[in-house]
């Protein structure tokens, strides 16, 4: 979902001036600015989703290292695990509602979102 969102504000800054910035005559600045503030957010929300996993497998390797007694380990492990799987649902849910409002957003202004070349379109994918 993070390379998603980069390329999504990437190919909604093609639009000249950017949508980011106000951009398209068509579409009011509070629309441009939802569209481009729904998929910012996937973007930030991703990223920090990316980032406890990383912390997670972090906190894993060393409480491997640091605890010495193996019972200790496994009860530890089974938390940790449990605590992984509970925050990696909640960002896939989270990642799922995001999707959700960029593609209403989008198709409900997709006819005054008018692309000037089908090459920014094709950039898009």
């Amino acid at each position: 979902c993070f390379r998603i969102g980069v390329k999504l504000e990437s190919w909604l800054n093609t639009y000249q001036p950017p949508l980011s910035a106000g951009g398209n005559a068509g579409v009011s600045a509070e629309v441009q600015e939802g569209i481009f503030s729904n998929v910012h957010t996937m973007t930030v929300g991703s990223g920090d989703a990316l980032h406890r996993m990383l912390a997670f497998e972090k906190e894993h390797a060393l409480m491997r290292t640091k605890c010495s007694d193996e019972n200790v380990w496994l009860r530890y492990k089974a938390v940790l695990e449990d605590n992984q799987m509970h925050d990696l649902c909640k960002a896939v849910l989270q990642m799922h509602s995001e999707l959700m409002l960029i593609g209403n957003s989008l198709l409900s202004n997709l006819q005054h979102l008018k692309v000037e070349q089908e090459s920014r379109v094709a950039s898009m994918y």
